[in-house]
């Protein structure tokens, strides 16, 4: 394996945060960055720089024979074990010189201008990078092999597509057949053409390229099987990533030895290795801490679900999770268990729902509970609330796990529905709880709106009738009217004709 410009292997880390690498050529693999692992598992991140004017010639290619040295990058080569990570990137202008040859693959004339996938590949972009105008010879921005000569598709091979680039453009993809395609996961099999074309506007551009640091561009593979900018036999992560940083806490006593074990079970099975604090296998990570330890996962792929579950204990019969549950994104995710040895408190707020004008209405309203209390209390995992027409509701139940005084706020959420005009106040909801013989207990709760005290909380909503709207029967009688003064007028200018 080479990589003119920089060739990263075994478990070494390449951070790439500045800096150009421009007019390299290799023969084998990419032009400019080779990651390949015989041993561990090689990382790249890229930050910030720019990735120009490099070249895979592909020379040593056998068309006859093919092997690892088939998959080639004009610029970045990603090997099997092998990852890359880069955020705030646009790749564009790049071009792979050669078609796929192998009819069970794709149709002859398709080549992956900018990235191009393996069999095994994992491949996540989130809306932290673009993709644009690799069009070279009517290629793809992205294309997937499903198969190769000698390496069959593999079972852990995902592939996930955002429709939004960086700067919050839409993608629009179609595939090189201009058939529209969903974005998300993809189903992968032997069969599918899975070539990606990128529509970006022209406005979505200027965006996205006002917020890039990373440029990859007119890079050129001639490889057989080559990707113009980036092929990838490993896992690449285009966009943005993050992480969890989980923590234990303990209320009450404690034995300084007793330590707790936690699973962290992600829904991407191909995640294996360390990442920050934890060693993950088939996405499933064992971590154990003690009271106030913490630990951090990071370099997560932004997408992936992630659940965090505690082995319950015999000396702590309560266990309370914040954001135990939940989907990573671009963020290290704070995710905090508490035991206690005391029942927490638990209680929901109830609302009611008022229409002005129209008692019989079924429409749908929704409302949003928050609260900036961090510490001593955990809002419901659903903190949206529903309301039928004009009807009353209750909140799934606020747990508190320490004394003290909580506000929350209420609104209710805008979804501009026809007709209706939504009540925009905002309700306050302050809540002292204290400790009482080893329970806690509401001493008193209030509900404020504009600093004035009320007994409840209500939202009141009006119906405003379209007035150029008008009711079917009067809009008839005004037509049949209208017809009538017009025969009559026609008649008596008739009679006036013929006298």
């Amino acid at each position: 394996p080479y990589g003119a410009g920089i060739y990263v292997f075994d478990s070494t880390i390449f951070n790439m945060t500045g800096g150009t690498i421009e007019n390299n050529t290799a023969s084998v693999n990419a032009g400019a960055i080779c990651a390949f692992a015989n041993n561990g598992s090689p990382t790249i991140n890229i930050t910030k720089g720019e990735i120009k004017n490099n070249t895979n010639t592909g020379v040593d290619i056998n068309p006859a024979f093919v092997s690892d040295q088939e998959f080639n990058g004009g610029a970045i080569y990603i090997g099997e074990n092998c990852k890359l990570f880069i955020t705030k990137a646009i790749i564009n202008n790049n071009k792979n010189e050669q078609s796929f040859l192998d009819n069970r693959i794709q149709d002859k004339g398709m080549s992956a201008n900018g990235i191009g996938l393996c069999p095994n590949s994992k491949f996540y972009m989130t809306n932290g990078g673009a993709i644009y105008n690799n069009n070279y010879n009517d290629g793809a921005d992205i294309l997937f092999i499903p198969v190769s000569t000698n390496i069959p598709l593999q079972k852990d091979a995902q592939l996930y597509i955002s429709n939004y680039s960086l700067g919050g453009g839409t993608y629009n993809w179609t595939n090189l057949f201009n058939k529209r395609i969903l974005y998300g996961n993809q189903k992968i099999n032997e069969s599918d053409k899975l070539s990606f074309v990128s529509h970006l506007s022209n406005t979505d551009i200027e965006k996205a390229e006002k917020e890039a640091k990373v440029i990859i561009t007119n890079n050129v593979s001639k490889a057989i099987y080559g990707g113009g900018a980036i092929m990838c036999n490993g896992t690449f992560t285009m966009g943005t990533y993050g992480g969890l940083k989980i923590t234990k806490t303990v209320i009450g006593e404690v034995d300084e030895d007793i330590k707790f074990n936690f699973t962290i079970t992600l829904d991407d099975i191909t995640i294996n290795g360390k990442y920050g604090d934890v060693y993950f296998e088939n996405g499933i990570g064992k971590v154990e801490l003690t009271d106030e330890e913490s630990v951090t996962v990071n370099n997560l792929p932004s997408g992936v679900s992630y659940d965090v579950k505690e082995e319950e204990t015999s000396k702590f019969n309560t266990i309370i999770s914040k954001k135990g549950k939940g989907i990573i994104d671009d963020t290290i995710i704070n995710v905090e268990f508490i035991n206690m040895n005391i029942n927490p408190l638990k209680y929901g707020i109830k609302i009611e729902k008022q229409i002005k004008n129209n008692n019989k209405s079924d429409k749908i309203f929704k409302f949003e509970l928050k609260t900036d209390n961090e510490d001593g209390v955990v809002l419901p995992q659903n903190n949206i609330l529903s309301i039928s027409g004009s009807s009353y509701a209750t909140f799934d139940d606020i747990i508190f796990y320490k004394p003290g005084t909580y506000t929350f706020t209420i609104n209710e959420i805008n979804e501009n529905l026809s007709n209706y005009k939504y009540d925009l106040s905002t309700w306050k909801v302050v809540i002292d709880v204290e400790l009482e013989n080893e329970d806690l207990v509401i001493k008193s709760i209030k509900y404020l709106k504009d600093d004035k005290e009320y007994d409840n909380i209500v939202f009141i909503n009006e119906y405003v009738k379209n007035p150029q709207t008008f009711d079917k029967t009067i809009l008839s009688i005004i037509c049949l009217v209208s017809l009538i003064i017009m025969f009559v007028v026609i008649k008596l200018r008739y009679k006036k004709i013929k006298n």
